[in-house]
């Protein structure tokens, strides 16, 4: 039979008031759902990735314990004006173990309050009109309903083997890029995945099945049985003249020998023509499991890239690199690093809460 945690435990949330700490008026909210005939279990589900909140709805997600079933992924949902009577949930995989929201960076939404998820190992069966959504960047709107129309969902065409590899496509969280009004797909989501494949759609109509206007190899060797290529999500940064540029990290090298935090640029090819990325520089340096970056700068100028290094067997890193070349600028030893810790940047300064919270600076390209 099943194997089961049975622990016995809930996920609450709490709202403080800044000024004071204290808990606000009716808070703390113990997370509940059910949808599609799922029960939201808090004994076999792990909430790893960061909240959201959009327009007064705060969302939070979920992949599975140790992938032991029976386990979930889900999507929760609070109004943030009224917690108790607001809650929702969506379960990516009401029938079937897996679907998993992975990714420390959770949820993605736009403007507009589109929600948008992308999921990790588990079964697919849209095209057999399931409801099982292994593999696949899914369109909700704010109150975490589906549509099912192929406009909502993308699905690589190889999700079969990345399930049985468990190449997770959400091992990375969406991100949603600017606008682009001088090409055919103005709106656009970018991700990556476990796979080391960087994934390019269209926003305005995911497609369905093997629908992604690019995919390309970035990191980890294409016939490996198993990959950890992108397991963080992206950077973005609009370089003025230069270029708008998105910065990728990588676990595994590539075959072609790229390792380390790759730059790519968006190319517009013209008004009729779907927009397109091509690689700027790779940073040529392996990086232990790298955090999601940040990046600062001063406007479009002197752009910086940070990320933290995470390694079991050593004291974790802070490195600063180049945006527009990869240099290495800066490299800090961060003792009690953990993994998916990213860097906070504010004032001038980056911060990285570890054994303690460090403060670090670039004068004259010289960190310190």
């Amino acid at each position: 039979g099943p194997r089961v945690h049975g622990l016995t435990q809930q996920y609450v949330v709490f709202a403080l008031n800044l000024e004071t700490g204290k808990v606000k008026s009716g808070w703390p909210v113990v997370l509940k759902a059910k949808n599609l005939g799922a029960e939201f279990t808090p004994g076999q589900v792990m909430q790893r990735g960061a909240l959201s909140l959009v327009k007064d709805r705060l969302y939070i997600p979920f992949g599975g314990r140790g992938d032991i079933p029976p386990w979930r992924g889900w999507a929760l949902s609070l109004d943030t004006a009224h917690p108790e009577i607001g809650m929702t949930g969506f379960c990516t995989s009401p029938v079937t173990d897996g679907a998993g929201i992975w990714s420390a960076g959770g949820l993605s939404a736009t403007e507009t309050g589109e929600i948008f998820a992308v999921t990790g190992n588990g079964d697919y069966d849209l095209d057999q009109n399931g409801d099982n959504l292994g593999q696949t960047i899914v369109r909700l709107s704010p109150e975490l309903t589906f549509s099912k129309s192929k406009t909502d969902y993308y699905t690589p065409a190889n999700f079969r083997f990345l399930d049985e590899q468990d190449e997770d496509l959400g091992g990375a969280s969406a991100i949603i890029l600017p606008d682009l009004p001088d090409c055919s797909t103005p709106h656009l989501l970018f991700t990556g995945g476990k796979d080391g494949c960087a994934y390019l759609v269209n926003r305005d109509n995911l497609g369905g099945v093997g629908t992604e206007l690019q995919r390309t190899r970035l990191f980890a060797a294409e016939k490996a049985t198993y990959h950890e290529g992108i397991r963080a999500t992206s950077a973005y940064f609009d370089s003025g003249n230069t270029g708008k540029l998105i910065f990728v990290p990588g676990d595994n090298p590539a075959d072609n020998g790229d390792k380390g935090l790759t730059a790519l640029k968006i190319v517009l090819d013209g008004k009729d023509k779907p927009a397109r990325f091509a690689q700027v520089w790779n940073s040529g340096r392996n990086l232990a499991r790298p955090s999601s970056p940040v990046v600062t700068s001063d406007g479009e100028k002197n752009g910086v890239v940070w990320l933290v290094e995470f390694d079991e067997r050593s004291p974790g890193k802070l490195d600063a690199f180049d945006a527009m070349s990869g240099k290495l600028l800066m490299q800090k030893t961060i003792p009690g690093a953990r993994r998916f810790v990213s860097p906070t940047a504010a004032n001038g300064r980056v911060y990285v809460g570890a054994n303690g919270v460090s403060c670090f600076g670039l004068t004259n390209g010289v960190g310190k």
